[in-house]
């Protein structure tokens, strides 16, 4: 049995996907090539050069089944189309990150945006995060499991030693808890209540962490002078695994999330629940389905969103959830690659 693992190898995702793979290799034994760009690209011509050549090596396996697990801007959303006529009994199955598929803006080429939609819609097979990503992709008697992402960082050994090491570079005080907001500056996110906690809970080390915030911390909270707010610590890049550890494991979670087009779930929260760590999370439908135990509250109510940060910090841990786990994610993935194969 062989399998072609479709992946970006440079980003957050590949954080999930390269254990995953390994998992997959050692507890299935099957045959598993993981495929992917190296790096993010919205040039044109180097994507469709670069396409080209992944699915030459495509053909060249002539696999069973190809499994797609694409975000946002991410090209590996091309290949289906690239991969068209040439694949005749090869079966696909798509981890669905964005479940609004106009991903191609940035490079302004609609006849990829129009691809993306066309073939994404026509896999044998889906991993859904949530229902609610399900209910709005609307596939239609496909077959499909729900996994919530798994924690990602749950393989990593780490000594306390290190932990206080990596806290003592960020000067983060590692006798006391702390509140953090960690990944990208996604759309869906806000920095605004964040920063009014900041301001207010003085004696609280408030740390946000992950690639382009400081611009968006800048545009979204005018006439604010970040270099004031003493307990405010601002990591603004990509963060190693090691580093989103340590944190996890030190701190509350903070997930002020919205309402997005194309949002359908955390890649991140999944982390601090299954590290037993407690968060203070809003009340939107797809985070509500896995963050059990949490705080969720309105992120529209400020006094009750700070009720819920005094709730976490006098109680920092809550119960583990094993659905969390990669090999709870495995068995469920594995299952859909029965039913697909055998369809």
């Amino acid at each position: 049995m062989k399998i072609v693992y479709i992946s970006p190898k440079y980003n957050g995702l590949y954080q999930y996907a390269k254990p995953f793979v390994q998992m997959l290799r050692e507890k299935s034994k099957m045959n598993v090539f993981h495929l992917g760009f190296e790096d993010i690209c919205f040039d044109n011509e180097k994507i469709y050069r670069s396409t080209t050549d992944i699915v030459d090596e495509i053909c060249g396996i002539q696999p069973d089944l190809i499994h797609y697990n694409y975000g946002t801007y991410d090209a590996e959303q091309l290949l289906p189309y690239f991969l068209k006529e040439k694949l005749k009994k090869t079966k696909s199955i798509l981890t669905v990150h964005s479940i609004q598929f106009d991903l191609f803006k940035k490079i302004k080429n609609t006849n990829y945006d129009i691809k993306a939609n066309e073939f994404a819609r026509k896999m044998d097979g889906y991993v859904f995060f949530t229902n609610y990503s399900r209910k709005i992709l609307n596939i239609q008697n496909k077959p499909y499991c729900i996994s919530f992402h798994p924690a990602i960082h749950g393989h990593i050994s780490l000594k306390k030693k290190d932990e206080i090491s990596i806290l003592n570079n960020y000067s983060v005080n590692e006798n006391k808890l702390f509140i953090s907001l960690l990944g990208y500056a996604s759309h869906w996110k806000s920095s605004i209540e964040f920063i009014k906690l900041a301001q207010e809970y003085k004696n609280t080390q408030f740390l946000i962490g992950g690639p382009f915030w400081l611009d968006k911390i800048n545009k979204e909270n005018h006439n604010i002078e970040l270099g004031k707010i003493k307990n405010l610590i601002i990591i603004d890049k990509e963060l190693n695994e090691k580093e989103i550890l340590t944190f996890i494991r030190s701190s509350i979670g903070f997930f002020p999330y919205f309402f997005y087009k194309s949002f359908q779930g955390s890649g991140m929260l999944p982390n601090y629940l299954y590290h037993r760590r407690n968060c203070v999370v809003n009340d939107f439908e797809p985070l509500c389905e896995y963050a059990d135990n949490t705080c969720i509250v309105d992120f529209k109510d400020y006094e009750k969103l700070k009720e819920a940060v005094d709730i976490c910090m006098k109680k920092q841990y809550i119960k583990k959830n094993d659905k969390f786990s990669y090999n709870n994610h495995l068995k469920k993935i594995e299952g859909l690659y029965k039913r697909v194969l055998e369809g």
